[in-house]
């Protein structure tokens, strides 16, 4: 096998396109799950759920087992380490097994919160999935076909990196 100019040859080219595409496609794996991924922030319980409770700020939760995602009526700032973060309407929290869910539950009432009984984390819709799941895998093999039609149109001195080399004898 005979190796072009500059030491790399069509095995070495295609080593490099694939190593660029696996580095696309994960790329892509991770701004799709950032994107399809909800953004609600976690805050504890005791004191600051109960404290946005009892301050009438709770506008509706959705519990499954002991864990509750809900809205506030304001947007709501919290972070743990104290550092100031952005602030947002959508919560989540876990309720610790020894609160008296019958208690609990009446304090929701009294605060006129909405109690959701249906399933708090659904996930993304089919069309958010396929669209940011498939499709920049979509437009990144859309690339590759036309960079390879583009090489092999190139003849027998082109090559597949070869763009911009003049062609001139």
């Amino acid at each position: 096998m005979r190796s072009g100019p500059g030491g790399q040859g069509p095995r070495n080219q295609w080593v490099v396109l694939a190593v660029i595409i696996g580095v696309l496609l994960a790329i892509n794996l991770w701004v799709s799950s950032a994107a399809l991924s909800p953004s609600r922030v976690r805050i504890p319980y005791s004191p600051t759920f109960l404290t946005q409770l009892k301050g009438d700020n709770v506008a509706s939760v959705s519990s499954t087992s002991l864990a509750i995602q809900g809205t506030f009526k304001k947007p709501f700032s919290y972070r743990s380490d104290g550092s100031t973060a952005a602030p947002t309407k959508d919560f989540s929290t876990q309720v610790p097994s020894f609160v008296d869910q019958s208690e609990f539950y009446h304090e929701l009432l009294a605060k006129d919160v909405t109690i959701n009984a249906q399933n708090p984390n659904q996930g993304p819709s089919i069309i958010e999935s396929i669209v940011f799941g498939f499709g920049p895998t979509l437009l990144l093999l859309l690339l590759i076909f036309f960079v390879m039609r583009r090489a092999a149109a190139g003849g027998g001195a082109g090559g597949l990196m070869s763009f911009g080399r003049s062609r001139a004898r």
